[in-house]
């Protein structure tokens, strides 16, 4: 059969209707606007000052219309924080969407806050059709949660003991019991001394010592409820490099009192006043020596020196 010359022009042209008309529809601006973003956020409820904190995040797009649809839309995402924590953005993105599927990204934003507090942060999520304008009244495109971070000052514990260093008294040496004999702020782990209180010449006021006289001077030294002052080794001590008279060349001149009427025992020695360490006018007498445990004791009074 003779085929016309016209005939393979019209299934041409037949084919190509055909392909126009399997070929999908594009999708309109109200269907890729009808789309729907939800996300998670996983925050801590508490985290450290100095070492940040990541805050996971996962996008899930629901997608909704024919499956055979496609178009290309944008997704914009943001956490944000106060200033003094920052903030952070994903997007906008372009992305291909298929209609009736879903799928996901995930991200997480890392923050470093600079003060402690209880910290508010809101993350957003939105996924529009490209070059189109938010409508209002398409909220189901916008998926919007806010949350709370509690940032405290760093738990630093140099020595292990179980004490935060800004309340040990000892940063640097265990001492889990906190010990203060001396009630100075210094732990008994790393205090060198035990600070004693003293009274020189107790009774009197000032405490006058003149130069030259022979003779003792009586040094008070209280105890506490925490310091027994009947533990110090007599022997040890030493006024202004003078130290604590003998009787008989063997016994110390030292007693146990009440000099201050606190129901507690307080050791009064007596020193060589001949051999003091004294200026003229206005000074100290500083009292050195230790505990029967080799605890050292420390103690000062003030002493006006005359000729």
């Amino acid at each position: 059969m003779k085929m016309s010359r016209g005939l393979p022009v019209l299934i041409a042209i037949g084919l190509l209707a055909l392909a126009v008309s399997l070929s999908p529809a594009p999708a309109s601006a109200e269907q890729v606007a009808d789309l729907a973003v939800t996300h998670t956020v996983s925050p801590p409820s508490q985290v450290d000052v100095n070492t940040g904190f990541l805050v996971p995040v996962i996008l899930s797009e629901r997608h909704f219309g024919p499956s055979t649809e496609v178009a290309l839309a944008t997704r914009t995402y943001t956490l944000t924080g106060p200033v003094e924590c920052g903030s952070f953005s994903l997007g906008p993105q372009d992305t291909f969407v298929s209609f009736g599927s879903s799928s996901g990204i995930s991200v997480g934003p890392s923050f470093f806050c600079t003060t402690t507090g209880v910290k508010t942060f809101t993350s957003e999520a939105k996924f529009l059709p490209r070059g189109e304008v938010m409508d209002p009244d398409l909220t189901n495109n916008v998926d919007v949660i806010i949350f709370e971070v509690l940032v405290v000052s760093p738990v630093t514990d140099t020595d292990g003991d179980g004490v935060d260093d800004d309340a040990d008294n000892c940063p640097n040496d265990a001492n889990a019991d906190q010990a203060d004999i001396d009630d100075d702020g210094a732990g008994d782990a790393c205090d060198p001394f035990i600070n004693v209180t003293i009274d020189i010449k107790p009774g009197s006021d000032p405490n006058s010592i003149k130069l030259g006289d022979t003779g003792s001077v009586p040094v008070a030294i209280f105890g506490t409820v925490k310091f027994d002052a009947t533990n110090i080794d007599v022997s040890t001590l030493q006024l202004n490099s003078a130290y604590v008279r003998l009787v008989g060349g063997r016994n110390v001149l030292a007693s146990i009192e009440d000099v201050n009427g606190d129901g507690l025992g307080d050791l009064v020695v007596q020193f060589d006043r001949g051999i003091l360490e004294l200026s003229v006018g206005e000074g100290f007498g500083t009292l050195i020596g230790s505990t029967v445990g080799a605890e050292s004791v420390l103690g000062t009074d003030s002493v006006r020196v005359i000729e």
